[in-house]
């Protein structure tokens, strides 16, 4: 085990319109009594000698101050520290908790959640976000600059995440890509230029954008992804998904090294509460009372439905303190995928007889194709779990969205790349 994502935060101030979490008064409960036990999470990861430490939960920036920066320093082995955040909340903070951090040889990597201009972000965040979020960022940068950080490093990167409705709205209007690209180069122009500390860097290009998930995706969604995927092309945007895809071509000949290429979730990393779990997607389903709150509150989210299945409980056999035999069930889904690739397949070619995928997937070619590509480039398998009860079995809602002629799209786009074409 290389990385541990340790639960820092349960409660958030935000309520952004694809959060995976379902938000009750509990969490202001859970979030308290967190805050309590911060130390000793901390100190069991030292213990651990763990590489790269990720704080996670609603928005780590808010227990940033509280997290105890010698005991986490205290581990030889550390080389990162990471935690993504939404930037809304005072930028202060995450200022402070980089000083604490210098001049130790670690990398602090902050992954910001910027969606895009204000016709993206203010709708799935809240208005003003799109304003805001920047000039926080750069806030951020700014107070970093004249610092002797040491051996400490600092990145900043961004995370775009659109939703259906996003997607509409840009294939009606293509000339909205161009505003999203525009978007993001002007203010990476505006960081690199406030930015002349050697050990702080803004990533370029982090904008490529990722789809919501969990999503309830239709195969009428997934064609309108494709006429998505194909106005991004033609606007000179790559989607995060090529990327995925190129990967797995240009070390195609180390296919057979199966984790290599699926989620480092219950691989090389696993989530920490003070039990294991495969991922941070896990968090707070071990509470009973929290799982019961959910239940009694009327909240408009994809989970509350997996809830009521009783998905709960099958999650819940892969939270344990036992690591080493959970280390040992997932063995079973990095190193073998015979099972997991048939799956795709078989309902692959099921789905296109009845019209919900593309024709095409109805040659085994383009089938195992795709299968592949589910297991390299989309594997998820916390998010396996909550949909379909199984580790193994990828969600019949991720293969409608991309075989309707999305994935086509994106495979013949790296190919011609590949080749030299265009």
């Amino acid at each position: 085990m290389e990385s541990l994502e340790i639960l820092t935060t349960a409660w958030c101030p935000f309520n952004c319109k694809y959060c995976y979490i379902p938000k009750t008064p509990m969490t202001v409960r859970m979030h308290k009594e967190l805050e309590g036990k911060l130390s000793s999470l901390i100190r069991d990861a030292a213990k651990l000698r763990i590489k790269h430490i990720g704080f996670w939960g609603t928005e780590p920036t808010l227990t940033l101050s509280k997290i105890d920066v010698q005991e986490l320093l205290s581990n030889p082995s550390l080389e990162t520290i990471s935690f993504s955040t939404s930037m809304m909340y005072k930028p202060e903070v995450i200022r402070e908790f980089i000083m604490r951090v210098a001049p130790h040889k670690v990398n602090v990597r902050v992954q910001v959640s910027l969606d895009g201009p204000a016709f993206i972000t203010d709708r799935n965040r809240m208005e003003g976000a799109a304003e805001r979020i920047p000039q926080n960022l750069k806030q951020l940068v700014c107070s970093l600059q004249g610092v002797n950080l040491g051996e400490t490093t600092v990145e900043f990167r961004f995370k775009a995440t659109l939703t259906i409705d996003n997607l509409k709205e840009m294939v009606r209007e293509p000339k909205l890509i161009d505003e999203y690209k525009a978007y993001f180069e002007g203010i990476e122009r505006e960081l690199i230029k406030a930015n002349t500390n050697r050990n702080v860097r803004i990533a370029r290009g982090t904008y490529c954008p990722t789809m919501m998930v969990p999503g309830k995706y239709t195969s009428e969604d997934g064609k309108i992804f494709c006429s998505f995927v194909k106005e991004c092309y033609a606007h000179d945007l790559k989607t995060a998904y090529h990327y995925r895809l190129r990967r797995i071509y240009d070390y195609a000949y180390e296919l057979h090294k199966k984790r290599m290429f699926t989620c480092s979730g219950g691989d090389s990393n696993f989530g920490y509460d003070g039990s294991f779990h495969i991922c941070h997607r896990s968090f707070y389903l071990n509470r009973d009372d929290y799982v019961q709150s959910v239940l009694q509150t009327d909240i408009d989210n994809w989970d509350v439905s997996l809830f009521k299945l009783g998905h709960i409980q099958h999650v819940r056999r892969y939270i344990t303190r036992d690591l080493v035999r959970l280390q040992y069930v997932l063995r079973g889904h990095h190193d073998f995928w015979k099972f997991d690739v048939s799956s795709v397949v078989a309902r692959l070619q099921e789905l296109a007889a009845c019209g919900q995928v593309s024709e095409l997937y109805r040659d085994d070619h383009w089938a195992v194709k795709f299968a592949i590509f589910s297991q390299a480039g989309l594997d998820c398998p916390m998010e396996n779990l909550l949909n379909t009860g199984s580790i193994h079995i990828v969600p019949v809602s991720l293969i409608r969205l991309f075989c309707n002629g999305a994935f086509e799209e994106i495979d013949r786009r790296v190919r011609s790349e590949i080749s030299g074409r265009k």
